[in-house]
C-alpha cells in the first residue's frame, strides 16, 4: 500500500494547424488564444472546487488543502474541511500535514548538493562511506553474491532492496534510529541486481540519508534545513511534529468506513523517505522552485538534475521513469509527479515545467483520492475526461471488513441458534449419538482440522502475499484498526461451525434435512471458488507467488472448494435418499390409510408416476440448490471484485446477466407448459405398460389387437419425445442467444471501450476478460437450474396435489390400535345398510339391506352379474363405508376399520403376497406344512422365512395359497367370492364339502358368494342380491 502508485495515463496526442498569413495575423492570433485561454482556466475554478468536494466526501476525507497553478499563475489555493473533526478546526492554509515520500524529493537534493560540492560521486559505491552496508544477492555466481551498491542505485531505486524492507522500519528510540533502521538491511536478501531493475524501496531514501550524515558530518535534520529548507525559504517546512506543533492536523483512519483519529507513530528512523511535515503554503514556494523559478542558481541546477531519470532500465507501465525523488513521464507534456502516503496522511505533486502548471493536494487521510484529485484538476484544465477513481486500498478493506464482519456474525449466530437446537434435541431423546471410528470418519475429521489449520496460517500471512511481503504490525499500524480482528472472527465463526458439524454428524436424527449445513457449505464452497480465480489473477506477473506465501491463497480456495463439495455430496446423499424416503413414506402412509372406496378412485398409472417419477425428479432438488447457492456466491463476489477494479465492467456483467436471466425466465416460462403436457403423457404412457403387462395374453392371441395397442404405444411416446424436443430446442436457442450476448460484450470491452472510456488500461480490460470468462461457468450453473427447477416444480405439484388428496381422504389414527389378536363374534348385523357409487357416468346402489350373519354357520350369497354381491361383500368386510344405515357387532356399532380386521376374505380380483405379512409363520410352521399337504401344494411351492419360493403358480394353485393365508389368518368372519370357480372338481368338492364343514365347527361366520348350485347343500342360510336388493331365499327351495 505503500508502493507508489503509478497512475498517470498517457494523454492522447493533438494536432494544431495554424496557417499563417502575415505577421500581424500570427501576432493577433497568439494574443487572443491567450487571452482565451486565461478566461478558460478562469472558469474552470468552480469546476474544480466542485470535482475537489465531490471526491472528499466519496473518499470520507476530513482535511485537505490544494495548490493549482497554470501557466504561471496560482488559479487556487484553497483548504476544505477539518484538521481536527472532534474540535472542529477547520483546516487553513497554514496547517501543517505530513507529506509521506514526497519527502524524498528534500533527501534527494541534499544528495545532489553533496555531488555539486563534490564530496561524493553517484557512481561511489555506498561501502565508500558506510564499510559495513553490505547486502546478499542469492546467486550460483559467488561474484555476486554481495553486489556493489552505488549511490545513483539508492536514489534511483534500483538498487535491489525489496519494497518489503519497509517493514524494518521501526519505532526506534536508540541514539541514532536511522543507522539503526538501515543496519536492519543487512540482514534483507536483495531482490535484484543493483541497476537492473526499477523497485521502489523506502528503505534505499533512509540509507541516503544515513550518509549524508555520515558525509557531512550532521544531523539528517541539521543539514536539510541550513542547506535545503533555509536557502529556499521553506520556512514552514519542519522535520518533526514538536516543530509543527498545534498546526499539524489531526490524521485519521477509516475503520468500517468511518473516520477514526489515529496518532501514528513518528518513525524517526525512516524520516528521510516520509517524514518531512509541511503546508500549502510552503509547498506553493517547492513547486514554484520545480517550476524552474528558484532565485538561486546553484539551487536552479540541483532541481534540474532531481528530474534527470535513470532510463538505463525500463519504465514502469505507464511510462515513468525514477529521478531523485520523482517520477517523470515520457509524455508530451513532461509530466513530474510523486504520491506520499503516512499511516494517517497522504500528499500528491504534479508539475509540468514546459506549462508552469502543477497541482499539489495534502490530505489528513491516507488514501489514493489525494491522486485522484490531483489528476482530476489536471484533466479539468486540459479539458479531457476526468478519470475514474483509481482503486483505494484501504476503503476496499473497510468494505471487505464490513463484509467479513456480517458474514461471521451471520454464521456465528446462525450456528449459536442450531448448535442449542442440536443439543436441546439430543437432550429429547431426538437425537443418538452414533460413534463409528471408520477409516473415512478420521480422514474427514483431519481434513476439517487442516482446512481450519490453513485457514489460520492463511490469515498469519496475509500481509505478506497481499500487502508486499509486510507483517502485521506493519499492517495494524497502515490498516484499519480492526482488519485484523475481523479476521479473527471470521477464524472463530468458521471453527464454530466446523465444531458445530462434526457434533451434528455425531448426533444423528432421522429425517435431518441439514439445509443449514448444506446452505453454509455451499456457501463456503462459492467463496473458494472465487478465491481459486481471484488468486490465479493476482498471480499473473508476480514473482514471488511463492515466497510470498500467495500460493497458499490459491490453494486454501481449492481446498475450500473440493472439501465442502466432497462434504455436501456426501451429506446430500444422505439427505436427497431420507428426502425422498420421507416423501414416499408420507404418501405411501397416507395411502394405506385411505378407504378402500376412495383408493379405487385413484388411477394406478398416476399412483406409479408420483411415487417413482416424480419423487426421483424431486429429490434433484437439494443439488440443484447446492449448485444455485455455490454459483451465486461466486458471482456476487466476483462481482463485487469487477466493481472495486472497473464500475463498467460490474454493470455491463450486471446488464448481461439480467439479460441472460430473463430470456431464460421467459423460455422456462413457455416451456414448463410443454413439460406439464409431457408430464400428463407419462401417466398415460405407464398406462399402456400396465396394459401391456396384464393383457399381454390378449395381445398375442389378436394379432390385430396387437398391432393397434403398438400403434397407440408408439404415438403416445412419440408425442412425449416430440414435447421433451420442442422444450429442449427452446434452451438450445436461449443459450445459443445468451453465449453469443457473453461473446458480443467481451467484443464491446476491448474493441470499444478503450476509444469511448478514457484512463481505461490494458490491464483492467485483461482482468474484466479474465473475470468475465470464469464467471460464465457460474452464470450457466445457476441459468441450467431454470429448467431443472420447473422440471422439479411440476413433480413437486404433482406430490403435492396427491398428497391433499389422500391427507384429506386419509384417517389419521394409528393403525397400531386397531390391530386385533384372536378376535370373536357371535353376530354381524346390518341395519338399513345402504350404499350409493358416485359416478359420472351412471349411479349405482343397493339397500337398504338389513340382515344378520351369525358366528358357527355358512351363508351363501348369489346374484346375476352387477347384482350387488361384490358390493355387499365389501360392506361385510368394512372395505365400503354405508352411505346410509349402520353396521353392529354382537349389538353394538362397529367401526368399520374394526372389521377389517375380524375379517379374511379372498375376493376374485384377489392379491396374492410373497411374504406372508401379518402372519406368525415361525410359531405355526407345523400348521404351515400340514395345510400346505392338505391343498397339495408341497412340491409346487415352500415357505422359507414367512416367504414363498414362487407363487408363479397356476390360477387354481394361487388361490389355494391365498386360501392357506386365509386359514393361517384365523380370523371370526370368513369371506370367499366364488373361490371354486377355478378350481378342479376334486378341490371344489374339498372346499364345500370338508372346509366350510371345518369353518362352521370353528364357529367361524362364513360368507360364501357362489354359483355352484350342486354345492348349494353346504349353506346354513341363502341370501340373493338382485338390483341392489337383497332377498332372503328358502334353502329348501333351492
Amino acid at each position: 500500500m505503500i508502493k507508489l502508485r503509478l497512475f498517470l495515463l498517457n494523454v492522447h496526442s493533438r494536432l494544431f494547424t495554424t496557417i499563417i498569413f502575415c505577421a500581424v495575423s500570427c501576432l493577433l492570433i497568439v494574443v487572443g488564444y491567450s487571452s482565451v485561454a486565461q478566461t478558460k482556466t478562469g472558469n474552470k475554478t468552480p469546476e474544480i472546487e466542485k470535482f475537489v468536494k465531490e471526491q472528499m466526501d466519496a473518499g470520507n476525507i476530513p482535511g485537505l488543502s490544494v495548490l493549482v497553478i497554470r501557466n504561471g499563475t496560482v488559479v487556487l489555493k484553497k483548504s476544505y474541511g477539518w484538521a481536527d473533526v472532534d474540535q472542529k478546526k477547520q483546516v487553513t492554509n497554514n496547517t501543517f500535514f505530513e507529506i509521506g515520500s514526497n519527502s524524498k524529493a528534500f533527501t534527494a537534493m541534499g544528495i545532489l548538493y553533496l555531488v555539486q560540492h563534490g564530496k561524493i560521486k553517484l557512481t561511489d559505491p555506498v561501502t565508500e562511506y558506510l564499510p559495513w552496508f553490505k547486502m546478499k544477492y542469492d546467486s550460483k555466481d559467488p561474484g555476486l553474491t554481495t553486489p556493489v551498491i552505488t549511490i545513483g542505485e539508492l536514489l534511483h531505486h534500483t538498487s535491489g532492496v525489496p519494497f518489503s524492507s519497509i517493514d524494518l522500519i521501526k519505532t526506534d528510540a536508540g541514539s541514532n534510529p536511522l543507522e539503526t533502521t538501515v543496519r536492519r538491511l543487512l540482514n534483507v536478501q536483495l531482490a535484484a541486481l543493483p541497476g537492473d531493475r526499477f523497485d521502489y524501496a523506502s528503505l534505499n531514501y533512509d540509507v541516503l540519508g544515513l550518509l549524508i550524515e555520515k558525509v557531512s558530518g550532521q544531523s539528517y535534520p541539521a543539514f536539510i534545513k541550513q542547506n535545503i529548507l533555509q536557502p529556499m525559504a521553506l520556512q514552514q517546512t519542519f522535520l518533526s511534529r514538536r516543530e509543527a506543533g498545534a498546526g499539524l492536523a489531526k490524521g485519521y483512519k477509516l475503520d468500517f468506513l468511518r473516520l477514526k483519529q489515529f496518532d501514528a507513530p513518528f518513525y524517526t528512523g525512516n524520516q528521510p523517505a516520509g517524514y518531512i511535515i509541511s503546508n500549502i503554503n510552503d509547498m506553493e514556494k517547492w513547486v514554484w522552485c520545480q517550476l524552474g523559478n528558484a532565485q538561486d542558481s546553484t539551487y536552479k541546477k540541483l532541481i534540474q538534475a532531481s528530474h534527470v531519470p535513470d532510463r538505463s532500465v525500463l519504465p514502469d507501465p505507464e511510462g515513468g521513469s525514477y529521478a531523485g525523488g520523482w517520477i517523470v513521464y515520457q509524455n508530451q507534456k513532461g509530466t513530474i509527479a510523486h504520491s506520499g502516503n503516512n499511516p494517517n496522511y497522504s500528499s500528491f505533486i504534479s508539475f509540468r515545467p514546459r506549462e508552469k502548471t502543477g497541482v499539489v493536494v495534502l490530505a489528513n487521510l491516507n488514501t489514493s483520492y489525494s491522486e485522484t484529485i490531483a489528476k482530476g484538476i489536471l484533466n479539468i484544465m486540459d479539458g479531457q475526461q476526468v478519470n475514474e477513481q483509481e482503486s483505494d486500498v484501504y476503503k476496499q478493506l473497510n468494505v471487505g471488513m464490513i463484509v467479513i464482519l456480517i458474514a461471521s456474525g451471520i454464521l456465528f449466530i446462525s450456528t449459536c441458534w442450531f448448535m442449542g437446537l442440536l443439543l436441546k434435541e439430543w437432550k429429547q431423546g431426538k437425537r443418538k449419538a452414533e460413534v463409528k471410528i471408520t477409516s473415512r470418519s478420521i480422514i474427514s475429521f483431519v481434513l476439517s482440522l487442516l482446512t481450519l489449520c490453513l485457514i489460520g496460517f492463511c490469515i498469519f500471512i496475509t500481509p505478506k502475499a497481499m500487502f508486499g511481503g509486510l507483517s502485521w504490525s506493519f499492517v495494524v499500524v497502515w490498516g484499519p484498526p480492526s482488519f485484523l480482528l475481523c479476521l479473527l472472527l471470521l477464524l472463530g465463526a468458521v471453527s464454530f461451525f466446523f465444531l458445530y458439524y462434526m457434533c451434528s454428524s455425531l448426533l444423528i436424527m432421522e429425517g435431518d434435512r441439514a439445509l443449514f449445513t448444506v446452505v453454509v457449505l455451499s456457501t463456503i464452497a462459492g467463496f473458494g471458488n472465487t478465491l481459486v480465480i481471484l488468486t490465479i489473477n493476482g498471480a499473473i506477473g508476480r514473482h514471488d507467488i511463492f515466497s510470498s506465501g500467495f500460493i497458499c491463497f490459491f490453494l486454501l480456495g481449492l481446498i475450500l472448494y473440493i472439501y465442502c463439495q466432497g462434504q455436501l455430496r456426501t451429506k446430500l446423499l444422505k439427505v436427497v435418499n431420507s428426502f425422498v424416503y420421507t416423501i414416499r413414506i408420507n404418501l405411501i402412509d397416507n395411502l394405506l390409510n385411505t378407504p378402500f372406496s376412495k383408493m379405487e378412485q385413484l388411477k394406478h398409472e398416476n399412483l406409479i408416476a408420483i411415487l417413482s417419477n416424480d419423487t426421483e425428479e424431486v429429490s434433484n432438488l437439494p443439488h440443484v440448490l447446492v449448485s444455485i447457492i455455490t454459483g451465486m456466491v461466486t458471482l456476487v463476489c466476483c462481482l463485487a471484485y469487477l466493481g472495486v477494479e472497473n464500475i463498467w465492467g460490474l454493470i455491463i456483467s450486471i446488464i448481461t446477466i439480467i439479460t441472460a436471466a430473463s430470456l431464460y425466465y421467459y423460455i422456462t416460462k413457455k416451456a414448463s407448459k410443454v413439460w406439464e403436457k409431457a408430464r400428463t403423457m407419462q401417466n398415460v404412457y405407464i398406462g399402456f405398460i400396465n396394459s401391456l403387462i396384464l393383457g399381454f395374453k390378449e395381445l398375442k392371441l389378436n394379432n390385430k389387437r396387437n398391432l393397434e395397442f403398438e400403434a397407440d404405444l408408439q404415438k403416445n411416446s412419440k408425442d412425449y419425445r416430440d414435447s421433451n424436443i420442442d422444450a429442449g430446442r427452446m434452451f438450445v436457442n436461449v443459450f445459443i442467444i445468451g453465449e453469443s450476448i457473453f461473446t458480443l460484450v467481451m467484443g464491446l470491452v476491448v474493441f470499444v471501450f478503450p476509444l469511448v472510456l478514457i484512463g481505461l488500461t490494458e490491464t483492467k480490460i485483461r482482468t474484466f476478460i479474465f473475470i468475465f470468462l470464469y464467471m460464465a461457468g457460474p452464470v450457466n450453473m445457476v441459468l441450467n437450474s431454470f429448467p431443472q427447477l420447473t422440471r422439479i416444480r411440476i413433480s413437486w405439484r404433482r406430490i403435492d396435489q396427491l398428497k391433499e388428496k389422500v391427507e384429506a381422504l386419509a384417517i389419521t389414527d394409528e393403525r397400531q390400535d386397531l390391530i386385533i389378536e384372536n378376535g370373536s363374534m357371535e353376530t354381524l348385523e346390518l341395519i338399513g345398510v345402504g350404499y350409493t357409487y358416485d359416478s359420472d357416468i351412471s349411479e349405482f346402489t343397493i339397500g337398504p339391506i338389513d340382515y344378520t350373519f351369525n358366528s358357527g354357520e355358512v351363508v351363501f350369497i348369489t346374484g346375476g352379474n352387477g347384482s350387488g354381491k361384490s358390493t355387499l361383500a365389501k360392506l361385510i368386510c368394512g372395505l365400503y363405508l354405508p352411505s346410509s344405515g349402520e353396521v353392529r357387532l354382537d349389538g353394538e356399532r362397529v367401526d368399520p376399520r374394526k372389521l377389517n380386521e375380524l375379517c379374511t376374505a379372498i375376493y376374485s380380483d384377489y392379491h396374492l403376497f410373497e411374504k406372508l405379512y401379518g402372519i406368525d409363520h415361525l410359531g405355526q410352521y407345523d400348521a404351515i406344512q400340514e395345510k400346505m399337504e392338505i391343498l397339495q401344494l408341497l412340491g409346487k411351492t415352500s415357505v422359507k422365512d414367512g416367504v414363498f419360493s414362487t407363487i408363479k403358480l397356476s390360477t387354481g394353485q394361487r388361490k389355494r395359497i391365498a386360501l392357506l393365508v386365509s386359514s393361517l389368518e384365523n380370523k371370526p368372519i370368513c369371506m370367499f367370492d366364488e373361490w371354486a370357480a377355478d378350481q378342479d372338481p376334486e378341490f371344489k368338492s374339498f372346499f364345500y364339502n370338508h372346509l366350510l364343514p371345518e369353518l362352521k365347527l370353528q364357529k367361524k361366520c362364513v360368507i360364501v358368494i357362489s354359483h355352484d348350485n350342486h354345492y348349494f347343500h353346504a349353506a346354513d342360510r341363502m341370501i340373493k342380491m338382485e338390483s341392489g336388493e337383497l332377498k332372503v331365499l328358502d334353502l329348501e327351495s333351492v
